[in-house]
């Protein structure tokens, strides 16, 4: 086993200090990180510790300190050095013979800042800090943890002479474009020789993703998942902040289709390598991308498109919610503990709790306050629990799983008006065995993320969303009620209108209000009247079907009674389907 490793820090040594089958280490892949392993389940220690003889300098008489000479040699070449070291040891003595004596000596050796995977449990989505797929691509993006898949150059890890299936070039990059488009990292392990040199057919395919990547790079150093538009059929697509990475993978030079899923519009489009021009227009649910000038790689070639969607509102100033624990499951009597909490991102365990006054079994856990969202967009609340968990905003039901159970991954969606305050209730039970709770939400524009203190209030929120029936809301010109269409309405119920004039006035009490309705082709405009005085016109033709789209909102409004009215200009349909009101 320890040789394995050996031959591992070998090469990578090598490989960044150039020495790899004579070639530079610009013609290799330069990766962002690397991460060799310092010891295994053996405990056998790849540099000379002074914890014991189980180490490389000791048990061969090879003197030199491998692990500072990759170290160096990673920094001076640009890479982020890390290693990776397993907590189980299999050489310790207490391993064996007092496995709860040797978990606590390893507990009191481990920083408290560093970086545990998944591994230390059962790799399960609660278990440690992110998630570790191997040999798998995920098809999304992470949900409750963030992940790291692991895959071999070939079929084995580590060396092995007979193993000469190498990855190609291709298959290399295109893992990496897929593990990008969903947020997840790329961890590929290669297999030294007993020299340390790396074989022709790793240096290969290494070569061929250093190639790729000198000329389209751009696309994956900080690009992510985005669920502003579909993924394709013909390969994927990354964003990085205004730009969206259109990887193809084959059919250059011919028209694709990009849908999209959100209110976007595409400014400008080029190949990223060339710069050579692309043919952008409108079409159907999204838009047509044409690119000019010859394929520069047989791999994927990559347009670059420059993107525009309505902006976050300011980061919030929140300190958290208010958090309440019970010594029982039935949130009865008088709290043990009153506090705010800044996140909810609990994992006790079997043995801890929310706080030394709280049981560590047979406790009940309440948040509330109120959130705000930075983008309007739909939402999805995502916790991880153990053994019950619900949430509500606003007072509706998003989350909820209230049969105990083991730790669970549970979501649910909603839409948010960007910049309201919503009620937010989370609560939590916990029986027996372990502890967990975690909120975390995503938004086409917000990676999934526990969600920060500074959109978490311990006061109550301002906004309350109604539907197209609520009191206040009048109708006139000829209107009818479609239900339980399936496409996404709050409360699955519409207004709509098909005659020009006909028009909506909502009558409410507060500061503010917001009109969502569907964006579709089949969509025209409304004129937008507050107080009797016109404010604008909404378009809302867009050729994809999206629901519950913010058509207008009324801000800074001084606080009494104020109405709300839509015209319908043009189109073919007029939808109301939610009136958020703020008081």
């Amino acid at each position: 086993m320890r040789y394995r490793f050996v031959h591992l820090l070998l090469g990578l040594a090598l490989a960044i200090g150039g020495l790899v089958a004579g070639s530079p280490p610009a013609a290799i892949a330069h990766p962002a990180t690397t991460a060799c392993t310092t010891t295994h389940h053996d405990g056998f220690a790849m540099w000379p510790t002074k914890a014991n003889d189980w180490n490389l300098r000791s048990r061969s008489g090879f003197q030199r300190d491998l692990l500072a000479e990759l170290a160096t040699e990673a920094r001076a070449n640009g890479i982020k050095f890390g290693v990776y070291y397993s907590i189980w040891d299999w050489h310790n003595p207490l391993f064996t013979s007092d496995f709860p004596a040797y978990v606590t000596q390893m507990k009191a050796g481990i920083s408290p800042d560093i970086i545990i995977n998944n591994r230390v449990g059962k790799r399960r989505a609660v278990d440690g800090d992110y998630g570790t797929p191997e040999q798998a691509l995920p098809s999304g993006p992470p949900s409750a943890q963030l992940e790291e898949s692991c895959m071999t150059i070939n079929d084995t890890w580590g060396y092995a002479a007979w193993d000469t299936n190498f990855k190609s070039p291709a298959t290399l990059v295109r893992n990496l474009v897929q593990l990008t488009s969903t947020s997840s990292n790329y961890l590929l392990n290669i297999g030294p020789t007993d020299t340390g040199a790396i074989s022709t057919g790793q240096a290969n395919a290494l070569k061929g993703v250093g190639d790729w990547m000198a000329r389209n790079g751009t696309t994956i150093y900080g690009g992510g998942f985005t669920d502003l538009v579909a993924q394709p059929g013909w390969g994927r697509v990354i964003r990085k902040g205004g730009k969206l990475y259109l990887v193809v993978y084959g059919n250059w030079g011919q028209t694709i289709h990009l849908s999209t899923k959100a209110r976007l519009t595409l400014t400008g489009a080029r190949v990223l390598d060339t710069g050579a021009a692309v043919t952008l227009t409108r079409s159907g649910d999204g838009y047509d991308l044409t690119p000019t000038g010859a394929s520069t790689s047989a791999i994927a070639n990559v347009i670059e498109a420059d993107l525009s969607v309505p902006g976050a509102a300011p980061a919030g100033t929140g300190t958290g919610l208010k958090a309440e624990f019970w010594n029982n499951t039935t949130f009865s009597g008088t709290p043990v503990v009153t506090r705010t909490d800044a996140t909810l991102n609990y994992a006790s365990r079997y043995g801890g709790s929310p706080g030394p006054a709280i049981n560590t079994d047979n406790f009940s856990s309440r948040w509330t306050g109120s959130i705000q969202p930075r983008y309007s967009e739909q939402y999805t609340f995502t916790t991880a629990s153990d053994d019950t968990v619900q949430v509500w905003i606003d007072g509706k039901l998003v989350v909820a799983n209230t049969t105990p159970h083991a730790p669970a991954v549970d979501q649910g969606s909603i839409t948010l008006v960007a910049g309201r305050r919503y009620d937010i209730k989370v609560e939590q039970t916990e029986n027996g065995g372990e502890a967990f709770l975690k909120l975390i939400w995503s938004s086409p524009s917000t990676p999934a993320q526990i969600v920060p203190a500074s959109q978490l209030y311990a006061t109550a929120g301002r906004t309350h969303i109604c539907n197209d029936n609520a009191s206040g809301v009048t109708y006139s010109g000829g209107w009818n009620v479609s239900s339980f269409r399936g496409l996404g309405d709050y409360a699955d119920d519409v207004h709509y209108s098909t005659a020009n004039g006909s028009l909506f006035t909502y009558t409410f009490t507060g500061t503010g209000a917001d009109l969502l309705t569907e964006a579709y082709s089949d969509e025209g405009d409304v004129d937008i009247y507050v107080d009797g005085i016109f404010k604008t016109t909404s378009h809302l033709a867009y050729g994809a079907r999206l629901p519950q789209v913010v058509a207008y909102s009324a801000t800074g409004l001084a606080p009494g009674t104020h109405t709300l009215k839509g015209v319908k200009v043009s189109g073919t349909y007029m939808l109301v389907d939610r009136l958020d009101v703020t008081s």
